[in-house]
């Protein structure tokens, strides 16, 4: 399975809004801290979720960001 997705990191995201935020600027080899996390709510079996999944060392990450995991912007391909 692939997954493709874009995203807009921030590098202040305004609870006012986008118009309030600050987008981060991004190049090649620049450090960015994100996390995914993946909640599987197909089961059958009465659970309120079946599993959870995310990129971080913590089930926490969700709440608090220095808990992030760190990657490197590569180059794009040509």
């Amino acid at each position: 399975m692939t997954l493709e997705f874009y995203i807009t990191p921030f590098d202040y995201a305004s609870p006012k809004g986008i118009e309030y935020s600050v987008k981060s600027e991004l190049y090649e080899n620049k450090l960015i801290e994100l996390c995914w996390a993946v909640i599987d709510y197909d089961n059958n079996e009465g659970k309120p979720k079946d599993g959870f999944w995310n990129l971080s060392r913590h089930h926490t990450m969700y709440g608090n960001a220095s808990e992030l995991r760190t990657f490197k912007l590569m180059p794009s391909e040509k």
